[in-house]
């Protein structure tokens, strides 16, 4: 089962827990849950990076080269996706001038 399921699942446990909605209301609200919490679940990302990203923000989608700067430092937290999306059949690159500290784990991996 999917982290993401768990925390909507979880999410929309708290929900019914804390107010106490009518079925009908349930119904009314689930699509606008599922909206919300899927709008953030994906970052795209291109040109500069530094920072840290996070499980939060996967998959980060990379849509053009990235660059971790000189003197810059890009953390890539355990169980994080990045994806390459080749627009136009150029190629995508990630480039590090700076410091890339990307360690996953056996039970949760980079990928």
């Amino acid at each position: 089962m999917s982290c993401q399921y768990l925390r909507f699942e979880f999410m929309l446990k708290c929900l019914l827990r804390i107010v106490s909605l009518s079925k009908l209301h349930i119904l009314l609200l689930f699509p606008f849950l599922l909206l919300s919490f899927t709008a953030h679940s994906q970052t795209e990302v291109s040109g500069d990076v530094s920072g840290r990203w996070t499980i939060d923000g996967s998959p980060y989608l990379v849509t053009d080269t990235v660059v971790v700067q000189a003197h810059d430092t890009l953390w890539i937290d355990p169980g994080v996706e990045v994806r390459f999306l080749n627009q136009d059949e150029r190629e995508t690159e990630f480039i590090v001038v700076g410091t890339l500290n990307a360690l996953g784990t056996e039970d949760d991996s980079i990928r």
